[in-house]
Formats: C-alpha cells, structure tokens, sequence
C-alpha cells in the first residue's frame, strides 16, 4: 500500500499521524509513504524518498517511480495506491483481494473524465503484472497530462485493460461522517472535507475509524 505524501497541506502532518497508528497492522501488507524531497532515493522507515519536488503533474510520475521501486524489491500480490485523507479497513479490504484475480486487474471506484473512465486515485488496486504494464508504458501516462487517475485511466484504456468496479465511502463533512452507518464490509473511506478551512477536523475523524475498526475487529 503506497501512500501519496507531502507537506504541501498543514492536515497532512496530522493524518500522516493516524496512518503511523495502523498502517503496519496487518503483517500480509506492507505500506508505505511515498514523497518528494531534494534528497537521493532512498527508503527510511516507513517512507520511500525520491528526488523531486511536489506537485499535482507529478504525482503520476511519482506513482510510477515508486512501483517500479518496490515490484524490484518484493514479489507483491497486489499493490494499492492511496492518499492521504484516506482510511482503509484492512480486514475488509483483505477479505475484498481475496476475492479478486492476481492478474489483470485493475480496479477502484470508477470515475468518468470526458469520456476517460478511471479508477480513482484516492485508493486503486493493480496486480503486479498490471502495475508492471505501466511502468512499461510510463510514456503514454505521462504524456496525458490531466491528473495522475485519469492518466492511468487513459493508459490502461489503451492497453485493453478494463475496470474492475471498486468501493469507496466518501465522507465530506463532520455531519456526513456522524450521519453514516457503519458497514463492515467497507474498505475504503475517504475523509476530505467540503469547506477547506474545516479540513483540521480530518484526523480527529478518522482516528474514530481507527478506534471503530480496531474494536470490531
């Protein structure tokens, strides 16, 4: 599980916080961080470093960069690009992989950009063999230029690689958030805030999903 990160926003530091709480949980996935920074490539705990500097383009760069890192190091099943603002349930997201084929898959929360249909970018899941295609083909995503899921949703297109549809709970406000019903079968919840000067309330949030998940499980 790789998890976009920088310091562009003053909430990341926070939910960088929450991730550190349980995002080495579950010993069947290995997550990790993954940022710009004007150092050398380096991976240091629990985040890989790579040399460049943060910005909306390069994150499909980024993205990249990173699979090809870590599909050198481990033979993954699978491999999970998220964000920041995003909480997994591990236990209903292994139950979900276990479900799927290791090979040729692509799958996410399908989203629709002038025609372009995407998996998307706040949480998408690649078999290895699929994920190793991109890197193969970085020169087609990196040519589009729209943002990093649709890129990757033009590519895949290209290549004759379909969507398989994914979940995803979208919470957009604390009002939102206290008005859900709690489904355990899902695995992917993304906290973003509608009113941007509300968006320190984030972490406190998901800490409760956190706290929620921990105790059901």
């Amino acid at each position: 599980m790789l998890i976009i990160s920088s310091d562009t926003e003053p909430v990341y530091k926070e939910h960088r916080k929450v991730w550190l709480s349980y995002m080495n949980s579950n010993p069947s996935i290995h997550a990790y961080f993954i940022q710009y920074g004007d150092i050398q490539q380096k991976l240091e705990n629990n985040t890989l470093w790579l040399t460049g500097k943060e910005s909306f383009k390069a994150i499909i760069t980024k993205t990249i960069d990173s699979f090809d890192f870590f599909l050198k190091e481990n033979d993954y099943d699978f491999i999970v690009r998220t964000n920041m603002s995003s909480f997994w349930n591990f236990e209903a997201l292994m139950k979900f992989l276990n479900e799927l084929p290791k090979e040729k898959l692509y799958s996410g929360f399908i989203g629709n950009h002038r025609g372009i249909k995407f998996a998307s970018g706040s949480g998408f899941i690649m078999s290895s063999d699929i994920a190793k295609l991109l890197i193969d083909n970085r020169n087609i995503a990196e040519r589009v230029g729209i943002m990093d899921d649709v890129d990757i949703g033009y590519t895949m297109n290209k290549l004759g690689i379909p969507i398989y549809p994914g979940r995803k709970t979208d919470l957009d406000s604390k009002e939102m958030f206290l008005n859900h019903k709690y489904d355990p079968n899902a695995y992917h919840y993304r906290l973003k805030w509608r009113d941007n000067e509300k968006r320190w309330e984030e972490p406190k949030f998901m800490k409760l999903l956190v706290l929620r998940h921990t105790k059901s499980s």
